[in-house]
């Protein structure tokens, strides 16, 4: 297993938001710790791409996290196919999957998710910007200079009224129902390890392991928005932020890690 790689494909939950204290950064140390225990220790500090997990030379990096905020379910999952020829036997995977809601708007630049890896593979991504939380604001000339013609010559009520029937329509049992099959196949389809979980109850918990799965197993579930009502010494604007804490970062990370034994070594965190 010493050319092995671990995967993630997620929205902004799989973002490095605790710097070396992220679940996704747990897992690659576990990883890492799993596969040259008996070589030698990981390294006692991270320091962002410049972290060398494997030689510069290397065609396995150690760990690939293709992100982005507000990404939707199916480009999630497009990305994930399209990188699937390079995932090898043994390899893990983890998708971490939001709402069914969000819609994607087909953009004119190649606008790629956040990468998190200290090489740079053959990136493969889908050119879309995503919209249903008010992260693209269309009446701006910016944004609108980003859209493929002819959206971006929509006037705003006409788009915003498309946009709202996207929501509804992703939102549909039918939608739900075609996401889960898909997903369920996923799982059943591959020789390397793949993990799926969600932030939300949207999807089918015995496919994904979902928030209430995720509290169950984990025993809670704290959000940045639950320590500031709980009246800790938290910033401002954590007020009405959703993202995990750190402590639930660790919990998640603690619960892969303990589930999976084949591709991690247990850590003290």
């Amino acid at each position: 297993m010493k050319d092995n790689t671990l995967w993630i494909f997620g929205d902004s939950f799989s973002i490095e938001f605790w710097e070396t204290n992220s679940w996704s950064q747990l897992l690659s140390k576990s990883f890492y710790s799993k596969l040259y225990s008996d070589i030698k220790p990981f390294p006692d500090e991270l320091n962002g791409e410049n972290v060398k997990y494997r030689d510069d030379y290397s065609d396995n990096p150690l760990y690939i996290n293709y992100c982005q905020s507000s990404i939707d379910v199916h480009t999630i999952i497009d990305t994930f196919l399209a990188n699937l020829y390079q995932i090898k036997e043994n390899d893990f995977v983890v998708i971490v999957l939001p709402t069914i809601s969000r819609v994607r708007i087909p953009i004119i630049d190649f606008f790629p998710p956040k990468t998190q890896t200290n090489k740079r593979i053959d990136d493969r991504y889908n050119r879309f910007l995503f919209e249903g939380e008010s992260h693209l604001d269309y009446q701006r000339k910016e944004t609108r200079d980003l859209i493929e013609s002819p959206i971006n010559l929509m006037d705003y009520n006409e788009y915003l009224k498309i946009i709202e029937g996207m929501l509804l329509f992703n939102s549909s049992d039918a939608e739900l129902d075609s996401i889960n099959k898909v997903l369920y196949s996923l799982k059943k389809s591959f020789n390397f390890g793949i993990y799926l979980m969600s932030w939300t109850d949207e999807l089918d918990p015995t496919i994904v392991d979902t928030k209430d799965v995720l509290t169950e197993k984990i025993g809670f579930w704290e959000t940045l928005a639950n320590l500031y009502e709980r009246g800790d010494d938290v910033p401002e604007n954590y007020k009405d932020n959703f993202h995990w804490s750190e402590r639930m970062d660790g919990a998640v990370a603690n619960y892969i890690i303990k589930t999976h034994p084949k591709y991690f070594q247990e850590l003290e965190f």
